[in-house]
């Protein structure tokens, strides 16, 4: 059956929801697939964006670890910890450690994952992009 102009209104949703139980099993398809894959794909304007989910940095880890590299001075350290409530700002820490000092930005995107745990469920998701004019 294909689309008509002619089909009654209970056809075309009998249509409709054929062609949409087909599309739904090919999508399932499709990201089972990019999954497997563990990156985005695109083919024409269809595009699967893979995501890896949610996790969590072990910023601990990654400060502890830089001090034993001897690559976390103290005038860093007190720069971070917030006086009102003496605790050192981690994540403030490292984003400037790792995009001012390049020698520890390759260290650490060397180990990055050292300290990333996946969290969350990995998923696609499925777009056709609009068409290009």
């Amino acid at each position: 059956m294909t689309s008509d102009q002619n089909m009654t209104l209970a056809e075309k949703m009998q249509y409709w929801e054929q062609l949409k139980l087909i599309m739904n099993d090919l999508e399932q398809d499709i990201a089972n697939e990019v999954l497997q894959l563990g990156c985005t794909q695109t083919v024409g304007r269809c595009r699967a964006t893979y995501s890896k989910g949610r996790g969590t940095t072990n910023y601990d880890a990654a400060l502890d670890d830089l001090r034993k590299l001897q690559l976390l001075p103290e005038e860093l350290i007190k720069k971070y910890t917030v006086v009102l409530a003496p605790r050192l700002d981690k994540v403030q820490l490292l984003k400037d450690k790792f995009y001012q000092d390049p020698d520890v930005a390759e260290e650490l995107k060397a180990i990055k994952d050292t300290y990333y745990t996946p969290g969350g469920n990995p998923k696609v998701t499925i777009k056709l992009r609009k068409e290009e004019k």
